[in-house]
């Protein structure tokens, strides 16, 4: 499925399937099982039988793997996401299983282009060429309207920026608030390469320092395996209204190098996440000196450990070719590239500690 239900303020589908009990659908019985919400797709899996009484017939296990991101008329924002789902839809697949069923609002455009790419997959495999082309025009010859157009987002989960300076830092408390972050994480530190590259923007513990309409108070700090933890209450002056933010600060990670202690930067992704689960999983603000390199690294570790967690799978190129679509030279270093596997691996070894990472 490769459409929405609701487009452009227009019904384009309707909800055929069930969300919390069983529904009869004619003589068929669909009863709703497991379901998983990504950035860009849903996996919905459905227990389908049909009824009968003379017959008793064998439920089967469906399976509705839903695009959320592919507008109408148009294109994904990136193509990394769609290329991810149809492998995900690929790999899931038992050679097997009967006909794939597909379709999008008008059953033409989007599900047209959603075929080629995948029977361009599999010609790559076979063939190692592409014949793009050719294969439209033998679409066309069974549908004539298929694909309509020539070329080919989920809350984003982090706001990645430079570290605030002395003339941004009021800027950068604004946008914490009016984005509702629940956490800060902080890559750098004040003083690198001899200079000051990041401006003090917390008060002393217990005390409270204003930046344009917003007070903010450290009410616990603590210290733990390679970064400080601390617990903020944030007051809008005007409105009074008041919010917990929390801020991690990892200490042991050098400009365009990679952390001496890696498992104290896992236990602070482990930290986050419980924190990020208590508070309503808002977005997260990742600065260092740039909001490129050690941030777009962290980034790509948090994608990736969730995705193993979802799905099992690692695609650490896409991720961090789908970070750099955002903002250019996320993971700035070969070093760091493999440290992202690295991450991933340490993130394995202690799976069970992770149980709940999401």
């Amino acid at each position: 499925m490769v459409t929405n239900m609701v487009e452009g303020g227009r019904i384009k589908c309707l909800k055929y399937w069930p969300s919390a009990s069983p529904e009869m659908y004619g003589p068929v019985l669909v009863s709703p099982g497991d379901e998983e919400e990504l950035a860009d797709y849903v996996i919905r899996k459905f227990s389908v039988q049909m009824t009968s009484d003379t017959t008793e017939y064998r439920a089967r296990e469906v399976i509705q793997y839903h695009f959320t991101a592919w507008p109408d008329q148009g294109v994904p924002t990136h193509a990394t996401s769609l290329l991810a789902f149809l492998k995900k839809v690929r790999a899931s697949v038992p050679e097997d299983s009967g006909p794939i069923l597909t379709h999008c609002s008008a059953g033409v455009g989007r599900i047209a282009t959603y075929i080629v790419l995948d029977a361009m997959l599999d010609q790559i495999d076979a063939e190692g060429v592409v014949d793009i082309y050719g294969f439209v025009c033998h679409i066309r010859q069974q549908r004539s309207a298929i694909v309509q157009t020539e070329s080919f987002q989920q809350r984003e989960p982090f706001i990645a920026t430079q570290a605030p300076l002395d003339t941004t830092v009021v800027d950068f408390w604004r946008m914490t608030w009016e984005y509702e972050a629940n956490c800060i994480v902080m890559l750098c530190t004040q003083n690198e390469r001899e200079e000051g590259i990041c401006a003090s923007y917390l008060p002393h513990k217990e005390e409270f320092i204003v930046y344009g309409l917003l007070m903010i108070k450290i009410e616990a700090e603590d210290l733990r395996n390679g970064f400080c933890r601390r617990q903020l209450k944030i007051t809008n002056t005007k409105s009074g209204e008041e919010r917990t933010l929390y801020h991690f600060h990892f200490t042991d990670w050098a400009e365009r190098s990679i952390p001496l202690n890696g498992v104290g930067l896992l236990d602070m992704m482990k930290c986050i996440t419980r924190v990020q689960q208590q508070t309503g999983n808002g977005p997260i603000v990742v600065h260092c000196s740039d909001g490129s390199g050690r941030t777009g690294t962290f980034c790509a570790i948090n994608i990736a450990l969730e995705r193993v967690k979802l799905d099992g799978s690692v695609d650490m190129f896409q991720t961090i070719r789908r970070l750099r679509t955002q903002r250019p030279l996320m993971v700035q270093t070969a070093e760091q590239y493999k440290f992202c596997y690295e991450m991933v691996r340490l993130f394995v070894d202690s799976f069970s500690d992770y149980a709940n990472f999401k």
